[in-house]
């Protein structure tokens, strides 16, 4: 198995883009099963009284919704206009084409900058 082919289309980890902040929990439960789901062959079987979000062998710790990535790499690039963007580095065209001027996942020193940096 491809280890993203299977989220193509959907919300992927690591996040790129972030789900609305009231459905994190659901989106991190999504997340979460289809990682067990891809290690399943690796992973003894969930004991009856496991709780949901948890195995045996793997548990899940959610962050916050929102700033908790202090890592990012970003590009800037101006656009037809000759305005300056901020562009997520996308890993799998090994080059910066997200368009990320407003990024939530930056942790929140960061997210107060960026808009700074562009004025």
């Amino acid at each position: 198995k491809e280890w993203l082919e299977s989220f193509r289309g959907e919300a992927i980890w690591p996040a790129l883009l972030l789900p609305p902040a009231e459905m994190y929990e659901q989106d991190l439960l999504l997340r979460f099963g289809k990682l067990k789901a891809f290690l399943s062959d690796y992973l003894p079987a969930a004991d009856a009284a496991t709780s949901p979000g948890e195995t045996d062998a793997v548990s899940m710790y959610g962050s916050p919704a929102r700033h908790f990535r202090a890592r990012c790499r970003f590009a800037l690039n101006r656009d037809d206009a000759g305005k300056l963007h901020y562009y997520l580095w996308n890993g799998a065209d090994n080059c910066p084409t997200i368009l990320a001027d407003d990024y939530p996942a930056a942790a929140l020193g960061i997210y107060q900058l960026m808009p700074q940096l562009l004025a």
